[in-house]
């Protein structure tokens, strides 16, 4: 029975903006922790390299700090970032990955994608072309070559 209430609660919060809002913070933090970590730089070189304290920055990873656009976008600049913003219909699940080019100007799939990941998004995409429309394939065939 309390799962049940639990799962309902969980259910009736995702109608409430406050939980969209926590969870694009929580979003946010976690990609700057990425970059953080990826950047090799402590919380203190973070702090001191975009002027501010080192405890800010700890809010700010937590994700209890309500940030404007323009601290984002400085936020994730100073890491060697850059901040994108989309938008979709309630309906969809949206996964990012990162494509990072090389030198010679081909580009590569980062890292961190692993291959269950990237079937996972082959899988997706296909179901999406498939109940979507088939000018969606161009995309898709244009995605897979450049990540190939």
């Amino acid at each position: 029975m309390a799962h049940k209430s639990l799962a309902s609660f969980l259910e009736s919060s995702k109608e409430k903006d406050s939980y969209w809002v926590e969870h694009a913070k929580f979003d946010f933090a976690m990609d700057l922790v990425r970059l953080l970590h990826k950047s090799g730089l402590s919380n203190s070189d973070f702090a001191e390299r975009i002027n501010v304290k080192a405890p800010y920055i700890s809010k700010v990873l937590r994700g209890d700090e309500n940030l404007t656009i323009q601290t984002m976008v400085k936020l994730v600049r100073a890491l060697k970032g850059k901040l994108n913003i989309h938008v979709s219909e309630e309906n969809c699940h949206v996964r990012w990955f990162d494509v990072v080019a090389q030198s010679q100007g081909k580009a590569v799939q980062d890292e961190r994608l692993s291959d269950a990941a990237e079937e996972w998004f082959k899988r997706s995409y296909t179901t999406i072309i498939s109940s979507n429309n088939s000018s969606a394939a161009n995309d898709y065939d244009q995605a897979e070559s450049i990540a190939a």
